[in-house]
């Protein structure tokens, strides 16, 4: 899969949008992606996805508007 063109994160208030040459996640993540898997007994599992992009914009807002 080629490298995506654009990487928008938009965050307003406590919501998070990210959308890959202007498809919003969650969708497919492509197979060249590295993804990190932390799972600790202690904490809440999280999943970490690098994705590589040509242009990455992002929109930070503290309020939903």
């Amino acid at each position: 899969m080629p490298r995506a063109k654009r990487i928008e994160v938009i965050r307003r208030g406590t919501g998070c949008h990210v959308l890959v040459d202007g498809v919003e996640l969650p969708a497919a993540i492509p197979r060249d992606s590295h993804v990190v898997v932390a799972v600790n007994p202690d904490e809440r599992p999280t999943v970490t996805v690098t994705l590589t992009a040509d242009q990455v914009t992002v929109t930070d807002a503290l309020h939903d508007e």
